[in-house]
């Protein structure tokens, strides 16, 4: 079997085209870097270049290590990278935020050995829970409960998503309108992905039944609920569906949730995290900070 150096010095050819400038290249003597390709096709009994003069070329059977080269070395490289990475951060703990990232408001309420000890890593929403899985995160905050025997998932406080607008929007003062009437207006989402327990699904379409079998009729994407509200506060024709919490705590005086069973819908927030953080009093501080801000009016 070869080494990550053999592979290193087949790719250092391919891309200096002579010997010479490979061995230069990873730092080797001219008679170093023969041994190892000498090395190479005695270990793989076959011959892989071919000697055109100054010039090596590669024979289908290097060609095929080339290949593997450039999906192996790189891979290598991001793994050693992150493992130097972990190994210098054990005591810290990675938070995976996703479009909610009001969130943000409870480090104003975390001790500062806790805060000191975060780090804050963004992701798609639609990423956000795969990212948990995949270890790049050590917890999230997610309105999706998960249930596996490698993962802890703690209720935090209980919400719902109401109809968010300007306060000068044509609805904001409409007495009777449908769901159908909402859709006229182009609306904001963070996900065009139709995921359960979410608007699309819970309000426009629920159990894609009528009679609010609709969808809106122009979709804008941010994924950022900060952002969203940005928007809706400097424009007053678009509508969304947010927490009602978040719509609550906006920075923005001239943003207002309109709150009616038809276009409504109850969601719960969960802190997930890792069985591996769960003595962590980091996890414990996160979670009196999240219902802490639950308590703001």
């Amino acid at each position: 079997m070869l080494d990550m150096k053999h592979y290193e010095l087949i790719c250092a050819i391919d891309e200096h085209s002579s010997l010479k400038d490979a061995a230069s290249a990873l730092g080797l003597t001219q008679p170093a870097a023969s041994y190892r390709l000498q090395e190479i096709e005695k270990r793989l009994t076959v011959n892989i270049y071919d000697k055109r003069g100054r010039k090596l070329v590669l024979l289908p059977s290097g060609e095929r290590l080339l290949k593997a080269g450039k999906l192996l070395l790189p891979f290598v490289r991001k793994v050693e990278t992150e493992a130097v990475m972990l190994g210098r951060s054990d005591s810290y703990i990675r938070w995976g935020v996703s479009a909610y990232d009001t969130f943000d408001t409870i480090l104003q309420y975390l001790p500062e050995a806790s805060f000191n000890k975060l780090d804050i890593n963004r992701y798609n929403t639609s990423n956000l829970v795969n990212a948990l899985f995949e270890r790049e995160v050590d917890f999230i905050i997610d309105t999706t409960p998960v249930n596996t025997k490698d993962f802890h998932c703690e209720k935090i406080f209980d919400d719902e998503l109401l109809l968010t607008l300007n306060h000068k929007h044509p609805l904001n003062t409409a007495k009777h309108f449908s769901i159908e009437k909402i859709a006229q207006y182009p609306y904001l989402t963070y996900s065009r992905t139709h995921q359960p327990d979410m608007e699309f699904d819970t309000i426009f379409r629920p159990n894609n039944c009528s009679p609010n079998n609709c969808s809106p009729n122009t979709i804008r994407e941010a994924d950022s609920v900060s952002l969203i509200l940005k928007i809706l506060s400097m424009n007053q024709q678009y509508v969304t569906f947010l927490s009602a919490w978040a719509a609550k705590n906006s920075p923005f005086d001239n943003i207002t949730t309109l709150k009616k069973t038809a276009y409504s819908a109850p969601c719960t927030w969960y802190i997930i995290y890792h069985q591996s953080v769960e003595n962590r009093p980091e996890i414990r501080e996160v979670i009196r900070a999240l219902q802490t801000i639950a308590e703001i009016k």
